[in-house]
């Protein structure tokens, strides 16, 4: 989350929309709010903390404030997040404790560089079951985080403005104008390979979308709400 530096904007970041470069982006013309008391990113948060903290931001009215978040379709969303998932071996052994149990962890080092996503790390055989696991066996599983949660709850907020993902670079450019920055700066995708945009080659199948129907109620009225806004 990022107050712009004259205070009359907000950028909320929604996990597996490409928040990560945006914030890279932004940092120079706005504060980074501490993650902590912020950890879901609300509007209705930040509101509570800037009242809770007034000493450290100063006088502005909140009632000023815009607030900015992209919205991503739930269905590549949630498959950008299980890209991200299978990048960390103890994210996997704790969706899906019963897959690994009989693969041993071979001394505390090698343990340490599998929690930072050293993928080629692992031994080959827990790199194939990884590689293996399915979108649908994801959405079977209890998932709790904010990669999984719904983009409804911080659109449901009349202050916030939706930007759209499947037009990132032209959005971003936007909100970086918004936020006083240089509209024509490269952009980059921090989390992807290649310095490409994150793709995926899993078949999505009806049973997929009907499970992440379940999944993300709010969303997907969200779409069928906002159909002269949102891609099918």
């Amino acid at each position: 989350m990022i107050l712009s530096n004259d205070k009359k904007s907000v950028f909320l970041a929604i996990s597996k929309t490409g928040s990560k470069a945006i914030s890279y982006l932004l940092t120079p013309y706005g504060t980074v709010l501490p993650h902590g008391p912020l950890y879901h990113g609300y509007a209705v948060d930040f509101r509570e903390h800037i009242e809770q903290n007034r000493g450290l931001y100063g006088e502005f009215d909140l009632s000023q404030i815009t607030y900015y978040a992209f919205w991503r379709d739930p269905v590549e969303r949630f498959l950008s997040a299980v890209n991200y998932s299978k990048k960390f071996a103890v994210t996997m052994r704790t969706i899906f404790p019963g897959m690994f149990e009989d693969l041993s962890i071979e001394g505390k080092d090698r343990y340490s560089r599998w929690k930072e996503g050293e993928f080629e790390a692992l031994p080959q055989e827990m790199q194939n079951r990884i590689k293996n696991v399915t979108p649908e066996q994801f959405a079977d599983r209890r998932l709790g985080g904010p990669i999984w949660a719904e983009q409804y709850h911080y659109f449901a907020d009349p202050a916030v403005k939706m930007l759209r993902y499947d037009q990132f670079e032209s959005e971003v450019r936007k909100l970086i104008g918004i936020f006083g920055g240089d509209p024509t700066v490269n952009i980059p995708w921090v989390n992807s390979s290649k310095g490409r945009p994150e793709t995926s080659t899993y078949t999505v199948t009806q049973s997929l979308i009907d499970k992440l129907k379940i999944r993300y109620p709010n969303d997907f009225q969200m779409i069928l709400n906002n159909q002269e806004v949102l891609p099918q």
